[in-house]
């Protein structure tokens, strides 16, 4: 049956609340590299549409980051924003225990991404890193160059000056970095008045 621009549908065919939530969750996008985000949005019942409502934007953007399954940090953290939430982001040493997903007390929420095995070699700082310090610690710890961090994940030389003078960085990036060097990475994301405290 062909519809016509704009012709409203009968009420039995129109989409419920509960059946415009249903299309947001995990499933029904790929949820690797932003799975702390969909798995949050998820556990509180957060749509595109409250994305829409909070920022007055429209959702289209989001959704689509979500359905390629990347996005900046940048973007990460003012979609978190609009939700109430704030984000830190840690590249810490490998444990051996199994990697989990944990709810905090408090509704903070703490995503462990799973890492596979390689090897890792720093650099001065620079303090204008502000959102990447998490990344520019890691890489002093383990005197890790530039250069080297180039050829770990098979990027360019350009785009890490780039990351590191626009002080952002595309998450799926951070997964390549922690698998490069067998790290954890961590999505800490926490309500904003737990944050202040």
């Amino acid at each position: 049956m062909k519809k016509n621009f704009g012709e409203q549908l009968p009420a039995a065919t129109q989409t419920t609340e509960k059946a415009q939530r249903k299309h947001y969750k995990k499933r029904d996008y790929p949820a690797e590299n932003l799975r702390f985000l969909v798995e949050l949005m998820d556990e509180m019942n957060l749509t595109l549409k409250d994305y829409e409502n909070a920022t007055g934007k429209t959702s289209v953007g989001l959704g689509h980051l979500l359905r390629n399954d990347d996005m900046k940090l940048s973007k990460a953290e003012e979609v978190l924003d609009a939700f109430g939430y704030t984000l830190e982001v840690r590249l810490d040493e490998l444990e051996p225990k199994e990697d989990t997903i944990e709810i905090k007390a408090g509704d903070s929420y703490s995503v462990i991404m799973p890492a596979n095995k390689n090897k890792g070699n720093a650099e001065n700082g620079n303090d204008r890193i502000v959102r990447l310090r998490f990344l520019k610690d890691m890489m002093r710890r383990r005197r890790i160059t530039q250069k080297e961090l180039t050829e770990s994940i098979g990027s360019t030389h350009g785009a890490v000056i780039g990351w590191m003078k626009t002080d952002d960085i595309y998450i799926s990036y951070l997964n390549k970095i922690k698998d490069a060097f067998n790290l954890r990475l961590q999505f800490i994301i926490k309500p904003k008045e737990e944050a202040e405290n």
